[in-house]
């Protein structure tokens, strides 16, 4: 027996888009929120090799920029300078001309639709050449 009477059709159908996308704007803005981190993220590890090279070393006023732009925009990813050929080790001091690598990592816990937590990292390198003369 066909039923002729499909009255009720059309509420159905509607839940099922509203469900649908409620899940599909969830995992927009987890994409959304994944750029955004990654651009902070290139964007602090340009900050922090820029104040590198111009002071040729890395650390003392290179620390305190890492603290800055922590506080700045709210992140706080993991520094390493390896690759990076010092000439001095006991202050970080690197020679004109010389190659200093950045790598920053930033570890978070991304929500899958807003329910399911998996781990995340995102990773930045950058690279520059010092511009400071060390005697």
């Amino acid at each position: 027996m066909i039923l002729k009477n499909s009255r009720g059709e059309g509420y159905l159908e509607v839940a099922v888009f509203v469900m649908v996308a409620a899940f599909f704007i969830v995992f927009c803005l987890g994409v959304f929120e994944y750029f955004i981190d990654r651009q902070k993220l290139d964007f602090f590890a340009q900050e922090m090799i820029e104040a590198a090279a111009v002071f040729g070393k890395t650390s003392g006023p290179v620390e305190e920029r890492y603290e800055s732009l922590c506080e700045q925009l709210g992140i706080y990813p993991s520094c390493s300078f390896e690759g990076t050929e010092y000439f001095d080790e006991e202050q970080n001091t690197v020679q004109l001309g010389e190659m200093i690598r950045i790598e920053l990592c930033l570890e978070k816990e991304d929500k899958l639709f807003g329910v399911f937590e998996s781990p995340l990292v995102i990773t930045s390198v950058k690279s520059g050449l010092s511009e400071q003369y060390w005697k």
